[in-house]
């Protein structure tokens, strides 16, 4: 996300090895403690 924060969910998903985008995004609220548009917001007012 950092590197493509424009990278469509279910892409990132499939590309890191997951299934389904619900799973990863499930997976991914329970390890960050957000969700990935609240991840990817943060980057980009973090000018990332």
């Amino acid at each position: 996300m950092r590197q493509q924060p424009d990278i469509r969910i279910n892409e990132l998903s499939m590309d890191v090895g997951f299934n389904t985008p619900k799973y990863f995004t499930k997976c991914f609220k329970k390890e960050f403690g957000m969700l990935t548009s609240e991840y990817i917001e943060k980057l980009k007012n973090e000018g990332l």
